[in-house]
């Protein structure tokens, strides 16, 4: 059980980095991309869903990507720092997590101790 506890972690954390590497990878370029998303946007099958149950949807949209590429200009500089923050404080979680999980299966598969019994009294004796 352990064992399988450890093994879950290590595969948790390793797609915990990964994760973490990937969005580092997305953010670390220039902001540009995110104007890309409209074009993307206008010619998935999403478009047509948004027009019908989001009518307005496309200012919303140019609204947001504005708002998005200023926050990534402004926060450029800090985005290694911050992700690694992120990244440390989920892996120190994780850990421990599993360190407490690990605590409490060895707590609870220890066998049960016998009760000791006090000294058997002594039968008196007998008159023979």
């Amino acid at each position: 059980m352990i064992a399988l506890l450890w093994t879950v972690t290590a595969l948790g954390l390793a797609l915990w980095s990964g994760a973490i590497w990937a969005l580092w990878a997305l953010l670390s370029h220039d902001p540009s991309w995110v104007g890309s998303l409209r074009e993307w946007l206008d010619a998935s099958p999403a478009a047509g869903w948004l027009d019908h149950w989001l009518p307005g949807w496309d200012a919303l949209l140019a609204a947001l990507i504005q708002l998005l590429q200023a926050v990534l200009r402004g926060v450029s500089a800090w985005i290694p720092w911050l992700l690694g923050a992120v990244w440390a404080l989920g892996s120190l979680l994780a850990l421990a997590l599993a360190g407490l999980l690990h605590w409490a299966i060895r707590i609870g598969s220890r066998p049960p101790r016998p009760t000791v019994q006090g000294p058997a009294t002594t039968p008196p004796p007998t008159a023979a």
